[in-house]
C-alpha cells in the first residue's frame, strides 16, 4: 500500500510512522527534502514537496474511512492506493483523488498501466526522448514490444522500464528504524495549574507514546518534560530505577517528579522518551483481547465530534485541587483526549 501527501504534512515524521503503524507494523517512509516532479497522465509537470510512505497491509483489514482517519491525526489529507507491488502501488495513489482509497486488484497491473504516459516511468530524460521519437509514448505501447529488444537498445534501464511497465516489482520495503528518542508536544487550552490535572491532561499522549514502544519492542531508560510557563520553560528530568514503556509505569513516573504545585500556569509541555533501548516484553494474564478495539473507536469517535463541534464539544472532570476548601475549586472540565486526534496540537511521532 502507498500513502501519498501532497504536500507534506506539517506533522514530525516519527509521528506520521506512529499513525501508520497501527495499520501494520511494517512502514517504509521516503521524506523528500527537495520537490519531487510528478507527471500524470495528461503528461503535464507539477512539482509537490512530499512525503511517501509504504505498508504491507497483506491480510490486514483497512478501515473504509481511512484517507479521513489519516488526515485527521497528520493534518493533510492523503492519496491512497493498494497495489501488488511499490511501483504499482506508487502510480495508483498519485493518481487516486484525496482521502479515497483506490486497489488494483492482482493480476490487473498490466492493464492498469497499459494508456498512462512513459513519463510516469523512472526514465533518464534522453531515453525518454528517444522513445517518444519512436512513438512510444505510453506503457502499454512499450511492453507491446519484446523485452530483449528494449534491453539491447536502452539497457538495463530499458529492460527495467519494461518490466514496470508490465507490473513487474521486485523491490521490498525497508522499514524505517525507530528514533534514539520519542516526543510530543502539547498545549493545553486552559492552562493547567495542578500536578494531578496535568498528568490527566497527558494521559493520551502518554498512552500513544507507551503503545508506540510497544509496537517497536522499545522501552526508555528517562523522560524529560518542559513545562511552558509564561515567563519561559522549566524542565524536569526523571530516571526510572529500570527501562519502563507500560502507560502506568510513564504516568507515575511524571506524577512522582512533577512539583505538586506549579509555579504559574503551564500552557503546553513536551515529552520526551530518553534512552530508548530493546525492552522485554510483559503479557497480562487478565488482558483484554477487544480492549484496544473498543477504545480505537471511542477515540476515533470522539476526533470526529470535536473536528465538527469543537474541542470543548465533550469533557471530563479531573482532580484539581483536591484538598481545597473551595468546592468549585477541588475538581476541573478538561476536553476528552482522543488518542485520533491527539489532547492537542503536536510538534516535535504502510504496498
Amino acid at each position: 500500500m502507498c500513502v501519498l501527501w501532497e504536500p507534506r504534512p506539517a506533522r514530525r515524521v516519527e509521528e506520521i510512522v506512529d499513525s501508520l503503524e497501527s495499520l501494520s507494523p511494517v512502514v517504509e517512509v521516503e521524506e523528500l527534502s527537495q520537490p519531487r516532479k510528478h507527471r500524470r497522465a495528461a503528461g503535464q509537470q507539477q512539482e509537490r514537496q512530499c512525503l511517501e510512505a509504504f505498508l504491507d497491509v497483506t491480510g490486514c483489514s483497512l478501515p473504509s474511512d481511512l484517507g479521513i482517519l489519516l488526515e485527521a491525526r497528520t493534518g493533510s489529507p492523503p492519496r491512497l492506493a493498494v497495489g501488488t507491488s511499490k511501483f504499482v502501488a506508487r502510480i495508483a495513489a498519485i493518481l487516486a483523488r484525496p482521502r479515497f482509497l483506490v486497489e488494483v486488484p492482482a493480476g490487473r497491473e498490466k492493464d492498469f498501466l497499459a494508456p498512462l504516459p512513459i513519463d510516469l516511468l523512472p526514465l533518464t530524460p534522453e531515453i525518454r526522448i528517444r522513445l517518444r521519437q519512436l512513438g512510444l509514448t505510453t506503457m502499454g505501447r512499450l511492453t507491446s514490444l519484446p523485452r530483449s529488444a528494449l534491453a539491447a537498445q536502452f539497457g538495463a534501464e530499458g529492460g527495467r522500464a519494461w518490466d514496470l511497465a508490465s507490473g513487474i516489482d521486485e523491490q521490498v520495503l525497508i522499514p524505517r528504524k525507530p528514533a534514539a528518542q520519542l516526543s510530543r508536544e502539547v498545549s493545553f487550552d486552559n492552562p493547567m495549574v495542578g500536578r494531578e490535572e496535568m498528568v490527566a491532561a497527558l494521559e493520551t499522549v502518554i498512552g500513544e507514546m507507551a503503545a508506540a514502544l510497544a509496537k517497536r519492542g522499545l522501552a526508555c531508560g528517562a523522560i524529560s518534560i518542559g513545562l511552558h510557563l509564561p515567563n519561559g520553560e522549566r524542565q524536569v528530568f526523571a530516571r526510572p530505577p529500570h527501562l519502563i514503556s507500560s502507560l502506568p509505569e510513564l504516568a507515575g513516573l511524571l506524577r512522582r517528579h512533577l512539583p505538586t504545585t506549579l509555579p504559574s500556569p503551564v500552557t503546553g509541555a513536551t515529552l520526551t522518551l530518553l534512552q530508548l533501548k530493546p525492552g522485554r516484553e510483559q503479557l497480562s494474564l487478565f488482558a483484554d483481547p477487544l480492549l484496544e478495539l473498543r477504545k480505537q473507536k471511542q477515540n476515533e469517535a470522539v476526533a470526529y465530534i470535536q473536528r465538527r463541534w469543537g474541542r470543548n464539544a465533550i469533557l471530563r472532570v479531573v482532580p484539581r485541587e483536591p484538598r481545597s476548601l473551595l468546592p468549585e475549586r477541588r475538581l476541573a472540565f478538561v476536553p476528552w483526549p482522543a488518542a485520533s486526534a491527539g489532547a492537542a496540537s503536536a510538534g516535535g511521532e504502510q504496498a
